[in-house]
C-alpha cells in the first residue's frame, strides 16, 4: 500500500489525492506504511491476496511486529489500520521498542466478513516525536493486517509522562518507567498466561525461576518499585540484581494477599538502583504469586555512585579493583545444590569431595589478589583447589576454614593468590567438604607487570598440601565389588575378607571409577600368589586401550595371604570402566587402590560409598561365601532429582534433606546411568505413618512403564525411615526414571538401584556360559518404513498388529562384524499360524524363513522364537515380510553367536540405536513408502531362491502414512489423547493452532490426502500449507459427522504438492474435531523422481513438548527468509503446551482441590520443572 498526502498545490498540477485516506481538513503530518514493511517481526507471516497485494497474516496472540518512525512532534495522532477480520477479533498493544513505554491499546475491530475483505479502523493516541521504533504486540489474533497510517491531529507542547494510571504517584515524578511483566528479555521457568479479560501476565512462578528486563535509567538514585501481583496467600520473595555483573540491589517480599490468582493489586518498595543501560534480573526465591506489571519511579538522585561491594568482604581502603560474586551465580556446577537461609539468602550447600563450581571472571591485570570467601563450617573443615577451567592451570589451595559452629553462621576466609588478568573461567574444586559457601570477593592488591607468573599462593598452604599439585585422589575398591565379571568366583578368607579366586586365562572383571583429572596415577593391587605366578592386563573396558601389563607378582605362600604389587600409568579424566583381564592364572585378587602420584597424604583413603558409586561395607562381609553380590549398585539422595513437580524439599532435625509434602499426582525424576539392560532391585527409604503410598515408575522421555512400587512399611511417624522394595526390568544406558505419585502418605529420603541380573551383555550364567559377543534390542515400533501394519498397544507395551500377507516392515541396524547371529522374535499367535521372511531391504538377500511359530493362545500373549542366520557387518536394513498372517510381533533382538572376523571385542561394544524419525538413512538408498518400486537401486532377485511376494494391481507408486502426534513443529495449546487401543490423537484444537510435519516427496504431482477425523457434529476446517513458502495446497471443510470424539472416519481431498523436502502445515481454521492420522497417496506424477519419506512420522513414537521454554531469549534472528518467524518463543512469550481443560483460571493447572498441579495423563503431565541441581551417577 502506498499513501500520498498533498502538502502544497502547484497551480499547473492538478491534485491527485487518494480519497480513501484523505482527511476532511489538511493534516499537519501524515505517514503511511505498508504492514509488510516492518523492521522486526515474530510469529506472523507475509501473505498475498488473489490480486497480488501483500499483507501480514497468521497473527496469533503473542506475535509482534515493529516499525521505524520519525514523527515531527509529540502530539495526538490518528492511527488508521486496514484490517480483515471475519469475527471482529483482535487486540494490539503499542509501545516503544527501546524504552517499553506504553502508548495505548487498539481493540474492538469491526467484522469485515472474511479474511480477504480489508476495511479501515481508526483510533487516537498520544505519541512522542523524533526517531523511535513502535512495537505492536498482538494480544489477540483473529485478523489480517494490510496497512497503517499515522496522522498528526494536534501538537502537544510539552511531553507529559505516558504512565499506566494505576502506577502514577500523586506528584509529578522525576522519571517513571512502566513495563508489562511479559516484556522480559530473558526468562527461565515461568510461563506467560492470560486472564479471562485477555490481559497477559507472568505465572507458574516457582523457586529458582527468573526473568530479566532491559532498563535505561537516567541516574543512580532511590527508586520506588511498583509491582502488580496476584497472590492468594500473600506469598512470594524476589531478589533484584544486575544480570551481567551479579550485583545485588535488594529483596522484595511481604506481598499483600489478593484472595485469588486473578485479582491483581499494587505493591511498592524502595531500592537504590544504578543509572544507565543495564539488565535487571528478578530471581524468584519463593513462588505463590502471578506478576502483571512493574513500574520504576525515581524519588531521589544520588550524585555519585558509591561502591557496590558486599560489606562483609569490603577492604578498609579503596582497592585498585574489586569484584563481588554471589556463590549461586556460577557458570557451571557439579554435585552441589543451591540452598536458602531462613532470611531468604541463597548459598551453595550439599558440598561433597569431588564437587565443583566455576565462575566467569574479567580481571584488569595479572596481580596479587585477596580472595575472600563467606563460608559456614561447623568444624572448620574444607579445602578448595583454584584453577583455570580451560587450561587446568592451578593457582592455589584454600585451607584453614574458620569454625563457625553451625551451617548457617557465615564467616570470612581470606587468602592471597596470584591470578592472571583478562577473561577466563575460575574453577573451584572441592577437595574436602564440611562447609557451605555464600559469596566470593576478589580484590586486586598489587599489579604484576610482565614478569612470569608465579602460580603458588603468596600465603603458606596447609602443612601437608601442595597448592600446585593436582586434586588429591585416593580410591580403594574391594575386588568383590565389581561391575561386571566373567569366570571368577568370590571366596572369603579366614578373617572374613572377600576376594576373587578361581582366576583362569581369559577371565576378566571390571570396575567403575571416576578420575578427577587427567594425569599419572598409581595402581596398588592386593594379590595372593603361592609362588609368584600370575599375569594380568589393566585396560579400558570400553575402548580396549591397555594401561598396564603386570607380570611380576609377589610370592605370598597362600592364595588367601595378600601383598601389594604397584604400577604407574596415565589415566584420562572422567568416568571409566577399568578391566582386569587374566593372562596367566595362579593368583587371587583382594582389592585395587587408585591414587594420584602426588600429595596423597592430604586426603584420607576413600572407600566406595553409596553416592553414585558401588556400595561395599567391609564390616558387613558374610562369614560364608555370599550367594549374591550386586553387579552394580547406585544410591541417590531423594533431593538429587533432575525434575520435580509439586513436591517440596524438607530437612530433618539432624539436617538430612528429604522429599516431603507429597500429594497425589506429584512427580519426581532422576537421571541414572545403568551399565546393562536387565533385572534391577529398586529400594526406597520411606517414612509412612500408616504404611500408605504408591508410585508409578516410567521412562520420562519415552513414557515406557516399568512398574509400580507400594506396600510401604508403617513407620508410625514422618521421621522414621524404613525400606520398601520392588524388582524392575530396566534398559541399559542413560535414562531418566520418572516416579509419579499414585497414592500419597509418605516422605522419601533416598533410593537405591541394584543390578540383579544382566539381560543384555550378560555376565556368565550359573552354567558358565559366556556373555554374547554382541546383543541389540530392536523396538518393533522404531521401524524405518512399513507397509500395511499397525502399531497397537497392550498394557503400555507397543506391538505390531494387522499383519497380513504382503505386509512388511524394515529396521536399520549396525552390526559390528560378519558372522552367525540369532534373531529372537517375540510373537503372539493363538493357534501357531503365521510365517514371515527376513531379508536385506537393499540387496534382497534372504536371511531366513520363519514358519514354526508357537501357539500362544492369544494375539497379546507372546513367546520368543529364535532363528539362526548369517549377517554381514556394517549398516544394513532388515526387512520382515509377512507371508501368512494370524500373529502379532512384540519384540526383536539380534545376538552375535559366532564371529567370522578377528577383531570382536571381549566385552560389549557400544551399539547404534535403530534409525528413528528424522535420522539419516543408508547413503545408498532413500526409504520408500507403500509399494514403491525397488528395482532401480538393487540387483534383480534370484528366481531360484526368492520366496513368493504378494503383488497388488494398480498399486500407488508412493504412499506415506503420518500419525498426527508425530509433528515436528507446532503452535497452540492443543493436547494429546490416548485411546483404549493405545493409539494417540491430537485434540483440543483451536483456531490458529497448527501442526508441522517434515516430509520428503519423491515426485511433484497430484496426491490424495486422507485425514482420519473424529467430530461429533462434523464441525471444523483446516488449511494445508507449506510452512516455508506459505503456499496453500488445500482447504478441508468436508469433515465427517462421527457422533463421538472417539469414533474416527476418514475424509479425502486431492492436493498438488511439490517434490523434495519441506514442512507440511495443518493450520486450524475452525475447531470441533480431533485428528488421528493422515496419509498421502501419489495419484499422478508430473515431475521430480527423488526418494521420498516422512522424516518424522514413519514410527508411532510421539513428539513431546515442554510446557516451559527454558532460558528463552527473544530475537529477530528466528525469522526466516519468507518472513515467517518461529513461533516457539516470542518476545516475552514462553512456549507452553497445557491441555485445554486447565485454562479456566489465570493459574492454569495449579488450581486443584489439593493445591497441587493436576495430571491429565497426556503430554502435559510430563511438563515438569527443571531444577538447578543436576547431580546423579551420570555426572559424578
Amino acid at each position: 500500500m502506498l499513501g500520498l498526502t498533498l502538502l502544497q498545490v502547484i497551480e499547473t498540477d492538478p491534485p491527485t489525492v487518494a480519497p480513501s485516506i484523505a482527511p476532511t481538513a489538511e493534516p499537519l503530518f501524515r505517514l503511511t506504511i505498508p504492514a509488510v514493511n516492518f523492521t522486526y517481526m515474530e510469529g506472523i507471516a507475509v501473505q498475498e491476496t488473489a490480486e497480488g497485494q501483500t499483507f501480514v497474516g497468521y497473527i496469533d496472540a503473542g506475535d509482534s511486529i515493529a516499525y521505524n518512525l520519525n514523527l515531527p512532534a509529540r502530539g495526538i495522532y490518528s492511527i488508521q489500520l486496514r484490517v480483515a477480520t471475519p469475527l471482529g477479533e483482535g487486540r494490539i498493544a503499542l509501545s516503544d521498542w527501546e524504552t517499553f513505554l506504553d502508548y495505548g491499546m487498539i481493540r474492538d475491530f469491526s467484522s469485515t466478513g472474511d479474511w480477504n475483505t480489508f476495511e479501515m479502523f481508526s483510533t487516537e493516541l498520544e505519541l512522542p516525536g523524533g526517531v523511535w521504533t513502535m512495537l505492536m504486540d498482538f494480544l489477540e489474533g483473529g485478523f489480517n493486517f494490510q496497512m497503517l497510517s499515522l496522522t498528526l491531529l494536534q501538537i502537544v507542547e510539552t511531553d507529559p509522562p505516558t504512565i499506566a494510571p494505576s502506577l502514577a504517584p500523586t506528584v509529578e515524578p522525576l522519571f517513571r518507567l512502566t513495563i508489562p511483566a511479559v516484556n522480559f528479555t530473558f526468562m527461565e521457568g515461568i510461563a506467560v498466561q492470560e486472564s479471562a479479560e485477555g490481559d497477559t501476565f507472568v505465572g507458574y512462578i516457582d523457586p529458582g525461576d527468573s526473568v530479566a528486563y532491559a532498563l535505561k535509567l537516567p541516574t543512580r538514585g532511590i527508586y520506588s518499585m511498583q509491582l502488580r501481583v496476584a497472590t492468594p496467600l500473600g506469598t512470594g520473595r524476589i531478589a533484584i540484581s544486575d544480570l551481567d555483573t551479579m550485583e545485588a540491589y535488594g529483596l522484595v517480599s511481604e506481598f499483600p494477599p489478593t484472595g485469588d490468582w486473578d485479582t491483581f493489586e499494587l505493591f511498592s518498595t524502595e531500592l537504590e538502583l544504578p543509572g544507565g543501560a543495564w539488565t535487571m534480573q528478578m530471581e524468584f526465591l519463593k513462588g505463590g504469586f502471578n506478576l502483571e506489571m512493574l513500574g520504576l519511579t525515581l524519588l531521589q538522585v544520588i550524585e555519585t555512585d558509591p561502591p557496590t561491594v558486599a560489606p562483609s568482604i569490603a577492604p578498609t581502603a579503596e582497592p585498585l579493583f574489586r569484584l563481588t560474586i554471589p556463590a549461586v551465580n556460577f557458570t557451571y556446577m557439579e554435585g552441589i545444590a543451591v540452598q536458602e537461609t531462613v532470611e531468604g539468602e541463597t548459598f551453595v550447600g550439599y558440598i561433597d569431595a569431588g564437587d565443583s563450581v566455576a565462575y566467569d571472571l574479567n580481571l584488569p591485570a595479572r596481580g596479587i589478589y585477596s580472595i575472600q570467601l563467606l563460608v559456614a563450617s561447623p568444624l572448620g573443615s574444607g579445602q578448595i583447589a583454584i584453577s583455570d577451567w580451560e587450561t587446568f592451570q592451578e593457582y592455589g589451595l584454600l585451607t584453614a576454614f574458620p569454625a563457625s559452629g553451625d551451617w548457617n553462621n557465615f564467616l570470612l576466609l581470606t587468602a592471597e593468590l596470584e591470578l592472571p588478568g583478562g577473561v577466563w573461567t575460575m574453577q573451584m574444586e572441592f577437595v574436602e567438604a564440611g562447609f557451605n559457601f555464600q559469596a566470593i570477593g576478589l580484590t586486586l592488591l598489587k599489579i604484576i607487570g610482565t614478569s612470569p607468573p608465579n602460580m603458588s599462593p603468596t600465603t603458606s598452604s596447609a602443612p601437608n598440601a601442595s597448592p600446585t599439585s593436582p586434586v588429591t585422589f585416593d580410591l580403594l575398591i574391594p575386588a568383590a565389588s565389581y561391575l561386571y565379571m566373567e569366570g571368577v568366583t568370590v571366596q572369603n578368607s579366614s578373617e572374613g575378607t572377600a576376594f576373587l579366586a578361581g582366576l583362569d586365562t581369559g577371565d576378566s572383571v571390571a570396575y567403575a571409577v571416576s578420575i578427577p583429572a587427567s594425569g599419572l596415577y598409581k595402581l596398588q593391587a592386593s594379590v595372593g600368589s603361592l609362588v609368584g605366578d600370575g599375569k594380568f592386563v589393566v585396560a579400558n573396558w570400553v575402548t580396549f586401550e591397555e594401561y598396564a601389563f603386570i607380570d611380576e607378582l609377589p610370592s605370598t605362600g597362600d592364595l588367601s595371604q595378600f601383598d601389594l604389587v604397584t604400577t604407574d600409568f596415565d589415566l584420562p579424566k572422567g568416568p571409566l570402566i577399568i578391566q582386569i583381564e587374566v593372562i596367566e592364572p595362579g593368583f587371587s585378587l583382594e582389592s585395587l587402590r587408585f591414587s594420584s602420584t602426588e600429595a596423597q597424604t592430604t586426603t584420607p583413603i576413600e572407600t566406595i560409598q553409596p553416592s553414585g558409586n558401588f556400595t561395599y561395607d567391609p564390616t558387613e562381609i558374610p562369614t560364608e561365601v555370599p550367594t549374591q553380590i550386586p553387579l552394580f549398585s547406585l544410591e541417590i539422595p531423594a533431593v538429587n532429582f533432575t525434575y520435580m513437580d509439586g513436591i517440596s524439599i524438607e530437612e530433618t532435625t539432624e539436617g538430612v534433606p528429604f522429599v516431603g509434602y507429597i500429594d497425589l499426582g506429584d512427580s519426581v525424576s532422576y537421571s541414572v546411568l545403568l551399565p546393562f539392560a536387565g533385572s534391577y532391585r529398586l529400594q526406597l527409604n520411606v517414612a509412612s505413618p500408616e504404611g500408605t503410598g504408591q508410585m508409578k515408575i516410567s521412562n520420562w522421555e519415552t513414557f515406557e512403564d516399568y512398574g509400580m512400587i507400594g506396600n510401604f512399611p508403617a513407620t508410625a511417624d514422618w521421621v522414621t525411615y524404613e525400606k520398601a522394595f520392588t524388582d524392575l526390568e530396566l534398559p541399559g544406558g542413560e535414562l531418566i526414571l520418572h516416579f509419579e505419585v499414585v497414592e500419597p502418605g509418605f516422605n522419601l529420603e533416598s533410593l537405591v538401584i541394584s543390578l540383579l541380573e544382566a539381560i543384555q551383555t550378560l555376565a556368565p550364567s550359573e552354567s558358565g556360559s559366556n556373555p554374547p559377543l554382541f546383543y541389540i534390542d530392536i523396538p518393533v515400533e522404531d521401524f524405518l518404513y512399513f507397509e500395511n501394519v499397525e502399531v497397537l498397544n497392550f498394557e503400555g507395551e507397543p506391538y505390531l498388529g494387522s499383519l497380513a500377507p504382503g505386509s512388511s516392515v524394515a529396521y536399520s541396524v549396525e552390526l559390528p562384524s560378519a558372522g552367525a547371529y540369532k534373531l529372537h522374535s517375540g510373537v503372539g499367535s493363538p493357534d501357531g499360524k503365521g510365517a514371515f521372511g527376513v531379508s536385506n531391504w537393499e540387496t534382497w538377500t534372504e536371511y531366513a524363513f520363519i514358519n514354526n511359530l508357537p501357539a500362544t493362545g492369544s494375539l497379546t500373549s507372546w513367546e520368543t522364537v529364535s532363528t539362526d542366520l548369517s549377517l554381514p557387518a556394517g549398516d544394513i536394513i532388515l526387512q520382515i515380510e509377512i507371508y501368512e498372517g494370524g500373529f502379532t510381533l512384540q519384540s526383536l533382538a539380534l545376538e552375535l553367536t559366532e564371529d567370522l572376523e578377528t577383531n570382536v571385542p571381549i566385552g560389549p561394544i557400544e551399539t547404534k540405536a535403530p534409525i528413528g524419525p528424522g535420522e539419516s538413512l543408508s547413503p545408498t538408498r532413500s526409504p520408500i513408502g507403500f509399494n514403491e518400486t525397488m528395482s532401480p537401486t538393487g540387483p534383480e532377485p534370484n528366481p531360484e531362491t526368492a520366496v513368493p511376494t504378494v503383488t497388488q494391481t494398480e498399486a500407488p507408486e508412493f504412499f506415506l502414512f503420518i500419525p498426527a502426534p508425530n509433528y515436528t513443529s507446532s503452535n497452540g495449546d492443543f493436547g494429546l489423547e490416548t485411546a483404549e487401543d493405545g493409539t494417540q490423537n491430537v485434540a483440543f484444537l483451536d483456531p490458529g493452532d497448527w501442526l508441522g510435519y517434515d516430509i520428503s516427496l519423491p515426485y511433484e504431482g497430484r496426491y490424495k490426502l486422507e485425514a482420519n477425523i473424529a467430530s461429533q457434529a462434523g464441525n471444523g476446517s483446516f488449511v494445508v500449507t507449506n510452512v516455508e513458502t506459505q503456499e496453500e495446497y488445500a482447504f478441508v471443510d468436508n469433515l465427517p459427522v462421527t457422533g463421538d470424539w472417539n469414533v474416527y472416519e476418514s475424509t479425502t481431498t486431492e492436493v498438488t504438492l511439490p517434490d523434495g523436502d519441506f514442512t507440511l502445515q495443518i493450520f486450524i481454521v475452525e475447531s470441533g474435531f480431533n485428528i488421528r492420522w493422515f496419509s498421502l497417496e501419489l495419484l499422478e506424477a508430473t515431475g521430480g523422481g527423488g526418494g521420498g519419506s516422512s522424516k518424522s512420522s514413519s514410527s508411532s513414537k510421539k513428539s513431546k513438548k515442554s510446557k516451559k521454554s527454558k532460558k528463552s531469549k527473544s530475537s529477530s534472528s528466528s525469522t526466516e527468509s519468507s518472513g515467517k518467524a518461529s513461533k516457539k518463543v516470542s518476545s516475552g512469550k514462553a512456549s507452553k503446551n497445557v491441555s485445554s481443560d486447565t485454562q479456566s483460571s489465570g493459574k492454569a493447572s495449579k488450581q486443584t482441590s489439593s493445591g497441587k498441579a493436576s495430571k491429565k495423563g497426556s503430554v502435559a503431565s510430563r511438563q515438569l520443572k527443571k531444577k538447578s541441581r543436576r547431580r546423579s551417577f551420570a555426572n559424578r
